[in-house]
């Protein structure tokens, strides 16, 4: 079997295009994930603490909580930019919400919000529509 030299031009050049969209892909977990902020959520006493247990700083933290019988979420407060190791109290949060979130950036400005519900943490994260696909 022998292949024609455009066509074997051709199979490189898809080759060496894939190869490189791996090599991107890879760089941006690496570097996501080396200053990717996780903002824990949890009670101790009668206080709510928020714990940055990433490994990069979490910027701009917005508290919001819900109340039984209340429709939607509550504001509760803004804390300041969060390094990562470092907690905060949340003075504004009632002893006995159904829910606390907590909507915060990395510094790369991607989204995340951190939701503690029925005892569960969930961390979610809104990517750039470019690095969805990369």
């Amino acid at each position: 079997m022998e292949f024609s030299k455009p066509g074997v031009s051709i199979l490189a050049a898809f080759v060496s295009i894939f190869a490189m969209l791996n090599t991107m892909y890879i760089s941006v977990i690496d570097i996501k994930s080396e200053n990717m902020p996780t903002l824990s959520i949890r009670q101790d006493g009668d206080d709510w603490f928020v714990e940055n247990i990433g490994s990069g700083p979490a910027l701009d933290p917005e508290v919001t909580y819900r109340m039984r019988g209340v429709r939607g979420w509550i504001k509760g407060q803004i804390l300041y930019p969060m390094k990562a190791g470092e907690k905060i109290i949340a003075r504004k949060v009632p002893k006995d919400p159904i829910g606390i979130r907590v909507v915060y950036r990395d510094i790369y400005g991607n989204e995340y919000t951190s939701t503690l519900a029925s005892g569960r943490l969930k961390v979610d994260v809104d990517l750039p529509f470019l690095l969805k696909w990369l």
